[in-house]
């Protein structure tokens, strides 16, 4: 915030924005899950700087913070969502947790919040520290997309586990059940009349 808006143009405000901004959490980002009260004063305070607000001076913000964080071919400015983030880094630091079970990290968090279950299945015990809650939300986020490699199937449970993917709409274009008369090709009897 001590940077003077005047000596900025918009292309340096976006890139110190972008830079500075956004880097500057990451660390903790990736560690915990930070309440949405702090992300919330965090996009405030980038959106300050952005529309040049100091202080208790009011400035006219023109675009919400939502339409600043789309791509900028949906006319945003592709600043990023800290919430979805937060959550992606979570994820990530889940995914490398249960990926590498012989880790430091990973057997001190089995050793005291799931020590007879695997990491897919830990409860969140008791007296958690805010860490292990963290982990728990970035297990949300690989869940949605985790699948099984069925293999022999001992270990599936066939009611729980999620070993099929998920339904994917399949919509066919309009244009493409439309076939020129003098191409159609008629089916009766098992037999092909053109």
């Amino acid at each position: 915030m001590g940077w003077k808006r005047s000596i900025l143009s918009s292309g340096g405000r976006h890139t110190l924005l972008r830079i500075v901004g956004e880097a500057i959490p990451i660390y903790t980002l990736s560690c915990f899950k930070l309440p949405d009260t702090l992300l919330t004063e965090i996009h405030s305070m980038l959106s300050q700087f952005w529309w040049g607000q100091k202080g208790a001076e009011r400035r006219m913000v023109w675009i919400k913070w939502d339409t600043m964080t789309r791509p900028k071919k949906d006319g945003g400015l592709w600043i990023k969502d800290l919430r979805a983030q937060n959550l992606a880094l979570l994820g990530k630091q889940y995914w490398r947790l249960m990926k590498y079970p012989n880790s430091t990290l990973s057997r001190i968090l089995k050793a005291k919040y799931f020590r007879y279950t695997d990491f897919l299945h830990a409860e969140i015990g008791s007296v958690p520290s805010w860490g292990w809650r963290s982990v728990l939300e970035g297990r949300k986020v690989i869940e949605k997309g985790l699948l099984w490699k069925i293999g022999s199937g001992t270990n599936i449970r066939i009611f729980h586990d999620p070993w099929l993917p998920p339904p994917v709409p399949f919509n066919v274009p309009q244009n493409a059940l439309t076939i020129p008369p003098d191409l159609q090709v008629y089916y009766v009897n098992g037999v092909t009349k053109s």
